[in-house]
């Protein structure tokens, strides 16, 4: 069977103007709301996960609640999965419409 060779094509060079164009958009009010509510999501986030960590070896401890990895895990993403389910039904029922 005849292998097929294949030949590498020098790499090209492409000229564009969208960085510049990039830079000169102004950046408004919008922006920055966007900026803040990303960093407080990414700061609740890490607290979330340092907070977890901590409690986690405490929990599996046999002098205090003994749950196993798999347990506390499972209560983890319970919490998370009603807390996301409360929302999606009490935000639709709260609105004026």
């Amino acid at each position: 069977m005849a292998q097929a060779t294949l030949s590498a094509a020098p790499p090209r060079t492409i000229q564009t103007d969208v960085p510049a164009r990039l830079d000169r958009l102004p950046w408004g009010r919008f922006h920055w709301l966007v900026l803040f509510t990303l960093g407080i999501t990414w700061i609740l986030d890490g607290l979330e996960v340092t907070l977890m960590g901590a409690i986690s070896g405490i929990l599996r401890h046999p002098d205090t609640l003994a749950f196993t990895s798999d347990e506390i895990g499972f209560i983890g993403t319970s919490y998370v999965a009603e807390r996301k389910s409360l929302e999606e039904i009490a935000l639709p029922l709260s609105s004026d419409d």
